[in-house]
């Protein structure tokens, strides 16, 4: 349970995203997560995209400035009595100070006011940093998340593979609200998956076995599988692998793989199979009670 207790902000001044044009909120974003595990990729169009269907919350959400240079953003998307952490990360010039500590307090005292029951992040286990400010806060681990590598060489034999349809995303997001697991992460939610518009990309085999790609562009390095799902009537006959196949040899040109959000009892072996590697980098999910 969170213990109220409103932060100062000592010299910074904020303002919430709704203030701000989403140039200077994914600019705030790169600068501010100079040096992070994982590199800021984000254009105003791509923040755009993605703050849709993360429901992000534009008056919750702030970028604190020090003399209108940014020196911290916290994003907050939120969901019924859920709020969550989508990201937050100090600049470089403002690390070591506290400031992480003070945002995340006003974060939570503003969850708190707003009367939501409780607060949901992911972060990377290998950034012991972040974890410890976390667990100091009250945050506790719920589950790991891991991500998986295709070798891009395993098993292309395009000309054996069955060929791919394409599908609306928001029938592969009703089909995992029916059939899928109740208990997913933020990112992978029907909810979420639902607001995906192109260049994110639904596909399919028979209709039975479904894919959502996030930006097929070929100029990307790799594609990124967003949701896999095999209708239940259909699971354990080979429709996950036939899928995965079929998804190699359509982007036999770029390696695929599935980012840190799968949760590590959701089906391990299958991804393990023909050199799916498990990613050296995973996320904690953690979850405060308010």
């Amino acid at each position: 349970m969170y213990s109220p207790g409103l932060a100062p902000s000592g010299q910074l001044t904020s303002r919430t995203v709704a203030q701000c044009t989403s140039e200077e909120v994914a600019t705030a974003m790169v600068h501010c997560f100079q040096g992070y595990l994982v590199p800021m990729r984000l254009t105003p169009e791509r923040y755009e995209t993605r703050c849709r269907a993360e429901n992000l919350d534009p008056f919750a959400s702030k970028i604190y400035y020090s003399k209108e240079v940014p020196a911290a953003v916290a994003m907050i998307t939120r969901r019924g009595w859920t709020s969550r952490l989508a990201a937050m990360a100090v600049a470089p010039d403002f690390r070591r100070r506290g400031i992480g500590k003070n945002v995340m307090k006003v974060a939570l005292e503003e969850a708190v006011l707003r009367k939501d029951r409780t607060m949901l992040l992911e972060v990377f286990e290998q950034n012991p940093a972040a974890v410890s400010l976390y667990t100091g806060l009250g945050f506790r681990p719920l589950r790991k998340l891991f991500g998986y590598d295709f070798d891009p060489h395993g098993s292309k034999r395009a000309a054996d593979r069955e060929p791919l349809q394409e599908i609306d995303p928001a029938i592969i997001a009703r089909h995992i609200s029916a059939e899928g697991d109740q208990d997913l992460p933020w990112m992978l939610m029907p909810e979420t998956l639902a607001a995906a518009t192109r260049p994110f990309q639904g596909l399919h085999l028979n209709e039975t076995a479904f894919a959502l790609v996030a930006d097929p562009n070929p100029k990307i390095e790799k594609v990124v599988i967003r949701a896999l799902l095999v209708r239940k009537a259909h699971r354990r006959q080979r429709w996950g692998s036939r899928i995965l196949e079929a998804l190699e040899a359509h982007f036999a040109d770029r390696p695929l793989t599935v980012q840190a959000l799968v949760p590590e009892n959701m089906a391990p072996d299958f991804f393990h199979r023909a050199g799916r590697r498990r990613q050296a980098l995973n996320q904690l999910e953690m979850k405060i009670e308010l």
